[in-house]
């Protein structure tokens, strides 16, 4: 019974491009016994007494069998009222248009379209009327759907609020299709194209939201290896300055050694004075030592700096390597290193 607008139209739509649609329902009232009459008018009663009890959904099927019994333009329209009160705008506004098709020409029904014509109209406030029309090669069984939903042609039809989308097929295939987006109160009316009759249908643009794509993520680099630099060249920095800090002082002890040689010798041969030291034995053994320290300073100076350049250089070589795996991972190992005249601080998480 809810699906009577549907199939009505189905059977029309199928084979014609005629814009009127009949329901289904009974037989005509013309043509009913006494008995489908006393049937009809008992289920239209009780429908009667559950409408004013706001009972709208018995009220409805009971309708439905008093129309389904004898094709009643009031059963019908009364059936439009119930589904006006269940919120069924958009049904109830379409059925009303069958319930004023049926009820042309008869004089005893005046009433009842002038009703209908009423209730329509309230209806069409809070929904959307479409009115489709078509052109092209009509020749074949041709079907009209407004979101998969049998419509009429060149006839006004009720839809609820929103997206939709309206489809022409011929013969079966889509022959061509329009979104729509409706508001409430809104009379739009479209037009369909069938195109020729050896046209191919057109492909209907699929309007489904696409996720975003997924960013493909980037091969790995192995962060172990900079690590391993990076604490190889802060161990073998902190060598280098360590041999540094051995050179200067010895630097300084041999400093020390020929400041006490030129204060036992007098005169200073770095000013270009004359020494007068003799060759006792103090004066040689300060004047070795000072040779020796000299020598072991200069030697503890060059192989601490070059030492301190090589760690450096291995810090900066893994400091690189960590900083490319940091680009292929957003959380990956990293090492912070410090260098500074009291030795090397190495930190990070890893």
């Amino acid at each position: 019974m809810r699906f009577r607008f549907a199939l009505a139209l189905g059977c029309v739509l199928a084979f014609s491009t005629t814009a009127t649609a009949f329901a289904a329902g009974g037989v005509d009232i013309t043509d009913a016994t006494e008995a489908q009459k006393k049937d009809a008018l008992d289920h239209y009663q009780k429908g009667t007494r559950a409408f004013e009890l706001k009972k709208y959904d018995v009220a409805y099927t009971e309708f439905s069998s008093s129309y389904d019994i004898v094709r009643s333009p009031n059963a019908h329209m009364m059936m439009a009222r119930s589904l006006l009160e269940l919120g069924q705008a958009a049904r109830a506004y379409n059925e009303l248009g069958l319930v004023e098709d049926e009820s042309q020409g008869q004089e005893k029904y005046k009433t009842t379209i002038e009703k209908s014509q009423a209730l329509r109209a309230d209806a069409a406030k809070s929904i959307a009327i479409v009115t489709i029309r078509i052109v092209g090669d009509k020749n074949g069984p041709l079907q009209i759907t407004l979101d998969d939903l049998l419509a009429p042609i060149d006839r006004p039809y009720g839809v609820s609020p929103g997206k939709a989308v309206a489809r022409a097929f011929r013969a079966g295939k889509l022959r061509d299709a329009e979104e729509l987006a409706l508001v409430a109160g809104e009379t739009k009316t479209i037009e369909l194209d069938l195109g020729p009759a050896d046209a191919a249908p057109p492909k209907l643009v699929d309007t489904t939201p696409k996720p975003a794509p997924r960013k493909v993520p980037s091969e790995p680099v192995d962060s172990s290896a900079g690590t391993g630099l990076v604490v190889s060249g802060a161990i073998i920095t902190t060598l280098g300055l360590s041999g540094l800090g051995v050179g200067g002082a010895l630097y300084k002890l041999s400093s020390d050694d020929y400041a006490a040689l030129v204060e036992k010798c007098g005169g200073d041969p770095a000013n270009g004075e004359a020494t007068t030291c003799g060759s006792s034995s103090d004066i040689s053994d300060l004047r070795s030592s000072g040779k020796d320290k000299q020598t072991a300073s200069m030697a503890a100076l060059i192989a601490g700096g070059a030492t301190t350049a090589l760690g450096l250089g291995l810090l900066m070589g893994g400091a690189i390597v960590n900083h490319n795996a940091s680009k292929s991972a957003d959380e990956t190992a990293h090492v912070d290193v410090r260098v500074a005249p009291g030795g090397v601080w190495v930190s990070g998480t890893f």
